[in-house]
């Protein structure tokens, strides 16, 4: 007894140690970072509650953002007065809220170690509640490995959601109710209670886990398989606890608003549905298991179905009986949440986590309880083997898949904004921005991320049209805040007189603070975006008065009219590409990420429609890897005489060993315009 006591402790310290090492494997780069990547978005609304909740003296029952425009009502569209929001029982940002407090450091680092050991935590458990019911050690560890190197929950696991320690303490939960099952003690039934009411609770569709428990149990009663003395005040403190603050919840939306989604989102028909589904497939099968997930849990079905042809399965008994209906009434709520929120599922790729992996993880260790294995040493030796190379080959294709979740480039805007704030509050105290300013951010990416980053409450716009930029900017702000890189093509393009009530006091290259105006009418865009002041590194001219460079392809010089000297370019309908620019030596690309600045005098007597200014990098053979397409008609606003357009493009460092930069105009609209002194300066 004393042996096996000592060889359970040394396999359950083995798993322990394999489960932190897959932890820290997966997260370990990003601990000490901002959210950033996929789902910035939600991720930072999480790590915002957190900072908040270290300024509010920690009142847990008024949680809040930094946004006053809340997402619900309007659609953020509507200025509050409160940035105190609606949120499901925020304990997963309270308890990091509290350790910074008391640490006196608000670094991401502690939110996602939090998050991160309480993954650990779930996983372990959820080997124990595997070996409970397979009653094997390579079996449990194999279902272990199948749940710890989901991508997806490897990407989150070290992150901000608080579906990963609900989905911890639901695995906890079920835990302790199989312990229920098993030895019919209350203290078994009160834990798993506790533990499915916290999860439930934080994240609401872990309510389904819960509501599957008191279905079963109340049938047991009815059925006399089980007493209700000891289940009525636990069963009647979860209730109390759940429907409280669900009604608190409630009231807070009605009163304050929320940030957070409490809507359902159903297909509205059978076909739209069908497009979700599919491409919700398309998006992130391959992110919730890799294909040698899909391939064993495809072998175990088979092995099921063989071995019941067969007459090798194990005996149904009625604890598994249970632990199995448990499942099935899992799965029919999932189905059902899944149905009402459906909309989330081609975006959301965290609603998985919400839904399906826990059942799907539950019912293949329900199945593995039916397989017979033999127990003898070589039997051991052998599936030590295999599942030591099965784990090896789903660590890789997890890292690889988590490392291709956390690729960035000049397309990602949540990198880009997460790196153009940074250092952003030191820059606004040193323009005399008062701590209690208003900050209007201008196209946010992610409501929280900026002003987070700023550490000021305000109102972050998303989604302009000018209809809604005009609408904002009656609101009661101090300040006008936006990136540099995306106010032409994002800001400027859709309300240009924008550059005639912005009064700029401070540019650190990567963002703008303005005060709102009505007296600068005269400002242009380049005076806006002080374009004609900053020293280029590499400047790339043509003038069309000589002979241009090797670089400089369908330039088509004409006499006809010129801004400067006898001679200018000419785009005719009938060009498909007009002057283009190629180089594949500029070292400056290799050492850091650049901004690009292409600007032209250029002359049309009929509006412009669609005519492109297109900058594009082949890398390693790889044509158009990055690239970026702006419109002349958002920088030309004026007919019959020549007119100075400026547009900015951000250039990602160069990796690649062999690349090309080419920047060209793509005259999709087959417009007709002169183009004097065309240049192409990089910063």
């Amino acid at each position: 007894m004393n042996f096996m006591h000592k060889e359970n402790w040394r396999r359950n310290s083995v798993v322990l140690i394999l489960i932190i090492i897959l932890g820290f494997l997966f997260s370990y780069k990003e601990l000490n970072k901002y959210p950033r990547f996929i789902h910035t978005w939600a991720q930072a609304d999480r790590y915002a509650l957190a900072l908040k909740f270290t300024q509010n003296d920690l009142n847990f029952f008024k949680p809040e953002t930094f946004v006053y425009n809340h997402i619900y009502p309007g659609n953020m569209t509507i200025p509050g007065d409160t940035t105190i929001t609606a949120v499901d029982f925020p304990i997963h940002d309270y308890i990091p809220a509290v350790i910074m407090k008391a640490s006196g450091s608000y670094s991401p680092l502690i939110f996602r170690l939090y998050i991160l050991l309480y993954s650990l935590l779930g996983m372990f458990f959820l080997y124990k509640l595997s070996l409970l019911w397979t009653k094997n050690f390579f079996k449990a560890l194999l279902v272990t490995l199948l749940a710890a190197t989901s991508p997806l929950f490897a990407y989150y696991q070290g992150g901000f959601l608080p579906t990963i320690p609900s989905l911890a303490n639901a695995i906890i939960g079920i835990y302790f109710y199989s312990r229920y099952i098993n030895d019919e003690r209350s203290k078994s039934f009160n834990l798993a209670i506790l533990f499915l009411t916290l999860a439930g609770l934080s994240r609401t569709t872990f309510l389904i886990p819960l509501i599957a428990l008191l279905g079963i149990e109340f049938i047991r009663v009815l059925r006399k398989d089980t007493g209700l003395k000891t289940k009525v005040i636990p069963v009647a403190l979860s209730v109390v606890f759940v429907l409280g603050y669900w009604l608190y919840n409630r009231y807070l939306r009605a009163n304050y608003g929320s940030m957070f989604l409490a809507n359902f989102l159903p297909a509205k028909d059978m076909e739209e549905a069908g497009k979700i589904l599919t491409n919700a497939k398309a998006n992130w099968a391959m992110h919730y298991f890799t294909w040698i997930h899909y391939v064993v849990f495809g072998a175990i079905i088979l092995l099921l179905v063989n071995l019941s042809i067969c007459g090798k399965i194990g005996k149904w008994n009625k604890r598994s009986g249970i632990f199995g209906f448990f499942i099935l009434t899992s799965f029919i709520g999932t189905f059902l949440f899944a149905a009402l929120l459906l909309k989330q599922f081609e975006a959301h790729d965290y609603y998985f986590l919400d839904s399906f992996y826990l059942p799907v993880i539950l019912l293949i260790v329900l199945i593995l309880t039916f397989f017979p294995l033999p127990e003898s040493k070589r039997t051991g030796t052998v599936l030590t083997i295999v599942l030591a190379s099965l784990g090896v080959l789903l660590v890789v294709l997890a890292s690889s898949k988590v490392k291709e979740r956390r690729l960035t480039g000049a397309w990602d805007r949540n990198s880009r904004t997460v790196e153009n704030y940074q250092g952003s509050e030191a820059f606004l105290r040193s323009l005399g921005v008062q701590e209690n300013s208003k900050i209007m951010v201008i196209d946010a990416t992610s409501p929280n991320a900026a002003l987070t980053f700023m550490n000021h409450n305000g109102y972050p716009l998303k989604y302009l049209t000018k209809k809604k930029l005009l609408n904002a900017l009656k609101w009661d702000f101090d300040y006008v805040v936006f990136e540099n890189d995306n106010f032409i093509d994002v800001v400027y393009s859709v309300y240009p007189d924008i550059v005639k009530r912005l009064k700029k006091i401070g540019d650190n290259r990567k963002i703008s603070v303005c005060t709102l105006t009505d007296s600068m009418p005269g400002q242009t865009l380049q005076d806006l975006m002080n374009l004609e002041n900053m020293t280029p590194l590499r400047h790339f001219g043509l003038t069309f008065d000589s002979v241009p460079e090797t670089n400089w392809h369908n330039v088509n010089p004409t006499g006809e009219n010129a801004y400067s000297g006898n001679k200018a370019g000419k785009l005719t309908a009938d060009q498909l590409y007009g002057i283009t620019y190629n180089n594949s030596d500029i070292p400056e690309l290799k050492e850091s990420a650049r901004t690009m600045i292409v600007s032209g005098k250029y002359l049309h007597n009929k509006d412009l429609e669609k005519c492109f200014v297109v900058f594009a990098l082949n890398l390693d053979g790889k044509p158009n890897a990055v690239y970026s397409v702006q419109d002349l008609k958002d920088v030309l606003k004026e007919k019959n005489v020549w007119e100075k357009g400026s547009i900015r493009f951000e250039l990602p460092k160069v990796e690649a060993e062999k690349y090309e930069l080419s920047v060209f105009l793509w005259n999709v609209g087959k417009n007709d315009l002169l183009i004097d002194d065309f240049e192409i300066k990089l910063y």
